[in-house]
Parts: C-alpha cells; sequence; structure tokens
C-alpha cells in the first residue's frame, strides 16, 4: 500500500466516526469537545483543573473556557475551589451530567458496535494498539496538543 492510500483510508475513516459521533450528540446539543469534558471529569469525582482537561482532552486552551462556561450554565458541571490552592478551581461533573454522559455514552457504543461489525475483537484491540502507537510517536515528538 502506498502511503497516500494509507492517508485517504484515515481520513475516510475519521470523516465516518467523526459524522457519527455528530449525530448521537446532536439531540444533546453536544459537541465533541464538550462530550471529551464530560467524559473526563467523570473519571475523576474529585475534580479537575482547567490544565488538566487541556491537557488530556486535546482542546485548544482558547477554546477550553468557553466549552466550560457552556457545560455550567447547562448544569452539567459544577465549579468549586481547590482545597489546596485558593488561587484555583474544580470541575466536577453534575448527576445531570453524568445522566447525559452515560446516555450519549450508550448510544456511541451501539454506533460504534454497527461501524465495526465487520471486524473481531482482536481486529479491534489491534486498532487500539496502532492508535496508541501513532499517540505515543506524536507525544514524543512534542505533539502534546493534537495539532
Amino acid at each position: 500500500m502506498l502511503v497516500y492510500q494509507f492517508s485517504i483510508i484515515q481520513m475516510a475513516a475519521h470523516a465516518t466516526l467523526s459524522k457519527a459521533g455528530r449525530k448521537n450528540l446532536e439531540d444533546f446539543s453536544l459537541n465533541s469537545a464538550q462530550w471529551r469534558i464530560l467524559g473526563l471529569l467523570s473519571e475523576h469525582p474529585t475534580g479537575a483543573r482547567i490544565a488538566d482537561i487541556e491537557a488530556v482532552t486535546f482542546i485548544q486552551s482558547t477554546q477550553v473556557n468557553p466549552l466550560i462556561k457552556e457545560l455550567l450554565s447547562r448544569q452539567l458541571i459544577r465549579k468549586t475551589p481547590h482545597p489546596e490552592d485558593g488561587r484555583a478551581n474544580l470541575l466536577l461533573i453534575t448527576s445531570r451530567g453524568r445522566d447525559v454522559l452515560d446516555e450519549i455514552e450508550s448510544r456511541m457504543q451501539k454506533t460504534l458496535a454497527d461501524i465495526m461489525q465487520d471486524a473481531t475483537s482482536d481486529d479491534f484491540q489491534i486498532y487500539m494498539k496502532v492508535l496508541q502507537s501513532i499517540i505515543k510517536y506524536g507525544n514524543s515528538q512534542g505533539d502534546h496538543n493534537g495539532s
């Protein structure tokens, strides 16, 4: 396979996954960045700082604050003072946010199962390993923000 063919396949797969993801998020008036924020906060029951969100979710720092303000206004997340650093705040997912996230995750799992219907569990594990290898390479090259 020529490298340009790999690029075309990768871009087509990304477009398919992105379109399916957007369709699942439409009912909740959320975008993929907001979904990633909710997901991250669900894994941090004691809260996360904005810097943590930027580092893990590949959302550019200029975009994080408006996304957080929207999630706060919709009461999907809440803000609380950091217990050790009075200058910082922690963000936590609310029960409403968790309910929304659970429903999105359920829909996304079904969509992914439909997309991957011709692949085995082993195929999926290999796919994840390849993606992790690509990310590891990017990180070793200093590409920490997904750009």
